[in-house]
């Protein structure tokens, strides 16, 4: 055989080494993923320092971070205050849009489900493309992936009935691309959000808003819950201007920006009446509570992992 030959010979060879060890780590994983589900016991359960969870199961971490180009999804039911952050983020010029990195991530959310990996891939690829190119160049800039142009992009958007955001994607894409990802959410108490979106907006009937609200509180805490919580900082739809300079800091420190008198100015602060909500509620339905109840359940435990992401203000 000629060396030539021999040396592509040699390339494939090794090559084939590396898929087979690869695919066994990923095989073992998989193995360690089935067997977990069996193995673990009930005293292991309760001491969760004992469970070592398979790759696959773990949260996603934090991805890098940097002071040159950055990303800032504001999540949260509808009803939460995305109007107000629009109208802040919109006057504020500290953010820009990314029309290219929203295209697909909205259609990694929206688009075709038997296409999704070709959507993640070309979300990778923007987001590390800008990320690159602003620390190449040394220019600072924060990108709005909602709230500024298009629907909101809240949970669920246009009322979709199978599609919402999906941070874990989200994470997961900007961890990949190595862009350094911020994460605001937005929360409410569920019967002055509930008012709003059925008796005052007219999106649903009462009854059937409660039904998709209580499911997408589950889905927005389970997500929460499978990314590293210092991704996202939270902010409370009737304290977000006493926590102007805090939040304004998480999403833009070190980039040399500030929103935080946009947010005083522009933001559409309100002092929700939670009694009255319910008392509203129940003058047009009086048989809904038990819908009200999960609901308030699923918001409980959102409230339980924003509790140490959310900035405290003086008393």
């Amino acid at each position: 055989m000629k060396p030539r030959h021999m040396g592509l010979a040699m390339l494939v060879y090794v090559a084939h080494l590396c898929l087979i060890a690869a695919y066994r780590l990923h095989a073992e994983d998989l193995d360690h993923a089935t067997l977990i589900q069996t193995r673990i016991s009930a005293t292991d359960m309760m001491d969760e320092s004992r469970v070592e969870l398979p790759s696959i199961y773990q949260p996603v971490q934090r991805p890098s971070t940097n002071n040159f180009a950055r990303f800032v999804f504001f999540a949260g039911l509808g009803g939460t205050g995305h109007h107000g952050w629009h109208a802040t983020m919109a006057h504020s010029g500290a953010c820009t849009t990314h029309p290219e990195a929203e295209s697909r991530m909205r259609k990694l959310w929206y688009g075709d489900d038997g296409s999704v990996d070709l959507y993640y891939d070309q979300l990778v690829a923007e987001l590390r493309k800008t990320t690159e190119h602003h620390v190449k160049t040394g220019t600072k800039q924060l990108y709005c992936l909602n709230t500024i142009k298009g629907s909101m992009l809240s949970y669920p958007d246009c009322n979709s009935k199978r599609h919402h955001p999906d941070l874990v994607s989200l994470a997961r894409a900007a961890a990949d691309a190595d862009a350094d990802l911020r994460v605001v959410v937005l929360h409410r108490d569920p019967a002055p959000m509930l008012v709003s979106l059925s008796l005052h907006r007219e999106l649903l009937p009462l009854a059937e808003e409660a039904q998709q609200m209580g499911n997408q509180a589950a889905i927005l805490y389970a997500q929460l819950a499978s990314i590293d919580p210092q991704l996202f900082l939270c902010a409370p739809f009737t304290g977000v201007v006493q926590r102007a300079d805090q939040i304004s800091n998480f999403v833009v420190g070190g980039l040399g920006e500030s929103f935080a008198d946009a947010i005083r100015e522009h933001y559409l602060s309100k002092d929700d009446d939670v009694a009255a909500a319910r008392e509203k509620i129940l003058m047009y339905e009086k048989h809904i509570l038990s819908k009200m109840k999960t609901w308030e359940a699923f918001h409980g435990l959102l409230l339980k992992n924003c509790g140490a992401r959310t900035p405290h203000v003086a008393e």
